[in-house]
């Protein structure tokens, strides 16, 4: 392909994940998207990553992280560095997937048509089961629970491009010039909702979110995260879900939003208290709580930088569900 086509940085984020990483790399080998460049972030692997990288994947630029950063600030190191040839898009591409060779053309073609759409996704099948659709966008409701869009369909097939309320972050394609003027991914948020909060950052600033079908990834899932504590895992979780909330949502929205959100939280203390007896889940939700109690004067300040842009209300784009009016063909 000529080079004359928009320049795509891929960043591929690595923790521990080393044969993933790899298999990962050689699907990209095989694009039939020439303009593109593959940037790996390894997040202070422990398992030989590195090495087995600068052994097996040639013409990839990779970057070691002397600490983990965790996910969203993980990305963003190999973001910052993309930027730096000025790329008119950045792929985010999760390293437990295995990309389709047009999977990126597909999304390229449909973004240099449609200049209102900001960031888009594929659709996600199964790894393991490839007539499963794990994730098509997803759905954030008026009180802060999101959901991925077509989870679990099998054997349909999703026609049209259609918008989604966010993108998830196993692989987003966003176009360069607004992640300079909106921002990356939320350092502060480690590890979860980080593409809920990207995704409503450009809706809030008028820019579509949008699912393309026919751009198929197929996506192991959670392969990275599956290693920590479920307690680690819950306590990301619930402070970045509320983090997200305060920053992107109105007040108008937020006046009910957030007290449900910690009503549901309370509840779910009590439950692993009295329940369960598992007192290290119920520990990570209350620290989680009191993050955002004690981190809120910085939120604030986020919030006031996100809002100022603001153009779309959130009845725009909360719950929508789009997806089910492209079902169109049982295979």
């Amino acid at each position: 392909m000529s080079s004359s086509l928009p320049k795509v940085a891929i960043v591929v984020l690595n923790w521990n994940g080393r044969d993933d990483t790899i298999e990962c790399l050689r699907s990209l080998e095989v694009l039939d998207y020439s303009n593109q460049r593959v940037i790996v972030v390894d997040n202070s692997s422990s398992d030989g990553s590195v090495g087995a990288l600068r052994r097996n994947c040639d013409n990839v630029e990779l970057i070691e992280n002397s600490t983990n950063l965790g996910f969203a600030e993980g990305n963003n190191v190999g973001i910052r560095r993309a930027l730096l040839t000025d790329p008119a898009y950045v792929l985010l591409l999760n390293n437990d997937t295995v990309c389709s060779s047009d999977f990126l053309s597909r999304m390229i073609d449909f973004m240099e048509g449609n200049r209102d759409v900001g960031l888009c996704n594929p659709v996600q099948y199964s790894y393991n089961d490839r007539e499963t659709i794990l994730a098509a966008g997803g759905t954030l409701n008026f009180v802060g629970q999101s959901s991925l869009n077509a989870q679990g369909l099998k054997d349909m097939k999703l026609g049209r491009p259609f918008e989604t309320t966010y993108a998830s972050g196993a692989c987003l394609l966003i176009r360069g010039d607004l992640l300079r003027a909106l921002g990356f991914l939320d350092g502060e948020m480690y590890f979860g909702a980080e593409d809920v909060d990207i995704s409503l950052r450009f809706w809030i600033a008028g820019y579509r979110i949008v699912v393309v079908p026919d751009s198929i990834i197929f996506h192991k899932h959670s392969v990275s995260v599956s290693r920590m504590p479920n307690s680690w895992r819950v306590y990301f979780s619930v402070r970045s879900r509320i983090r997200m909330m305060i920053k992107n949502l109105q007040w108008r929205t937020n006046i009910v939003a957030i007290p449900v959100c910690i009503m549901l939280q309370l509840l779910s203390i009590a439950i692993d208290l009295c329940v369960r007896r598992d007192y290290t889940i119920a520990s990570s939700r209350i620290r989680a709580i009191g993050w955002n109690f004690t981190c809120l004067r910085s939120t604030c300040v986020e919030r006031i930088n996100v809002q100022a842009r603001r153009k779309n209300p959130d009845r725009r784009f909360l719950n929508l569900v789009d997806w089910r009016n492209s079902i169109s063909v049982q295979k």
